[in-house]
């Protein structure tokens, strides 16, 4: 197969791993990000301003606009390149002997990042399709899209794996515990608001074990307020802190 001899040691998986930090959210961290946050907020002022920011400030966007389409694409990158490790490298790499500690932490950082691209694309978007094989959508590139609750959720099951197997330090910029516990801090939150609006359906009540769209609010919060305190209660520790002069 295409990864034989491949993936014997951890290094060349995180060779693999380093790469999502980069290339893949290029189109949507450059000015993407703000234009789809702050311009559709209204939170912006550019005098003079045309194009993507003067389309959106104006809710001029459509479905081939620049900051919607190159978002997407983006996006949807980090999600395909973070499958191909979480379902084939890792895998691949435990089968030849590396320590599946280290190849799961390698895991972690895909999910890590596979969670955040699909909170983005969910908090853009709200329904859209979640890709776990790439191969098959490349064959088939129509897939539904399944509702907001699900994505979430989704992404939540992905950050929690990250929050387990990342180790508390690595290289600095490298994604850590503290980045995933961090993280989930948000996602619970996002989930928690969707449920106060009484906008979980049976079955996604069901999943979380609650009886109804109050309970489930109650229980992301609560979720939430752990992930957090674990950042407030180990950030010194691992290497995080708030800057001295924020201004």
């Amino acid at each position: 197969s295409d990864l034989d001899g491949k993936f014997t040691t951890v290094d060349e998986l995180r060779s693999a791993t380093a790469y999502l930090y980069a290339a893949p959210w290029y189109l949507y961290n450059t000015s993407n990000i703000w234009t789809l946050g702050d311009v559709r907020a209204n939170n912006f002022l550019g005098l003079g301003t045309t194009g993507d920011q003067y389309e959106t400030a104006c809710a001029l966007t459509n479905s081939s606009s620049g900051v919607l389409s190159n978002s997407w694409r983006s996006l949807y990158n980090v999600v395909t390149k973070s499958d191909y490790i979480i379902e084939s490298y890792v895998p691949k790499a435990i089968a030849n002997g590396v320590d599946s500690t280290d190849a799961y932490a390698c895991e972690g950082e895909a999910r890590f990042m596979r969670g955040l691209a699909y909170w983005f694309l969910a908090i853009n978007w709200h329904d859209v399709p979640v890709i776990e094989d790439p191969d098959s959508y490349a064959d088939n590139p129509y897939a539904n899209a399944i509702m907001f609750q699900d994505v979430i959720d989704y992404a939540i099951r992905d950050m929690k794996f990250a929050a387990e197997w990342l180790p508390k330090t690595d290289t600095k910029g490298r994604v850590t515990k503290c980045s995933a516990e961090g993280m989930l801090g948000r996602l619970y939150l996002t989930a928690a608001d969707y449920a106060r609006g009484g906008l979980y359906d049976n079955t996604g009540l069901t999943r979380n074990g609650a009886s109804s769209n109050e309970a489930l609010a109650e229980k992301f919060y609560a979720a939430s307020k752990v992930a957090s305190k674990y950042v407030i209660e180990h950030a010194d520790a691992d290497g995080y802190g708030l800057m001295d002069d924020f201004e």
